[in-house]
């Protein structure tokens, strides 16, 4: 079976599916296929937070606009800095 690298929170469709790949591999291919569209998302999504921040939002009003903690904000605007 061949392993597709996917990061985020989708990473967790592919686990519950695999036992649905040895019964119909067309149904682990559409689970691999939207898990990798939402990790897309998910990218997307905290590119879009760090360029809000970078234009002048505030973490604390990101975080409050979006209904998460300043500290989930702060993550996502320096992920990729170390």
């Amino acid at each position: 079976m061949s392993h597709t690298r996917i990061e985020g929170a989708a990473r967790w469709q592919v686990r519950c599916f695999t036992s649905v790949s040895t019964r119909d591999p067309a149904a682990l291919a559409t689970v691999t296929v939207t898990a990798r569209a939402a990790a897309e998302a998910e990218a997307a999504f905290h590119r879009a937070i760090r360029e809000a921040h970078a234009a002048g939002w505030s973490m604390r009003e990101l975080g409050a606009h979006l209904g998460v903690s300043p500290a989930t904000i702060h993550r996502f605007v320096h992920a990729g800095d170390g």
